[in-house]
């Protein structure tokens, strides 16, 4: 498959196009140029999650904006598909699904650990007094 320019569109419109202006619409979650789109099937079932990876084409100070249609079924190499759309969502490649839960993983381990504070000997020898201010003990 390739990439699909439709004309004069831009980055927003590109991505309501997709998603908001579909009569199968239910959910969109867009991640840097990587929309999914959580789309209704037929009478409530077989709903399946759509992939568009947006570009940016621009020659002679003119922008086009496009899009690569992917699903589920095709195994996309990104995964920052939100999760919580699984439960509802029939399992089509649990290959894919495994990445995109080890991915949000990854990432919630990589906050916590900038939430952590840093170790530091000389951190344990200050004692906070009453009025918040720190004195060595």
């Amino acid at each position: 498959m390739g990439t699909y320019y439709p004309i004069g569109m831009d980055r927003r419109n590109l991505i309501d196009y997709l998603s908001v202006d579909r009569d199968d619409y239910r959910k969109r979650y867009c991640s840097g140029n990587t929309l999914w789109v959580w789309h209704s099937g037929k009478g409530g079932t077989d709903d399946w999650i759509g992939c568009y990876l947006l570009t940016c084409y621009r020659a002679g100070g003119v922008s086009e904006w496009g899009y690569k249609p992917m699903d589920e079924n095709m195994h996309p190499f990104y995964y920052s598909c939100p999760k919580s759309w699984f439960d509802d969502v029939p399992v089509v490649c649990e290959e894919w699904r495994a990445g995109v839960v080890s991915h949000w993983e990854r990432k919630a381990e990589r906050r916590r650990a900038k939430r952590k504070p840093m170790s530091n000997p000389r951190n344990r020898k200050l004692k906070a007094t009453a009025k918040g201010s720190f004195t060595h003990g």
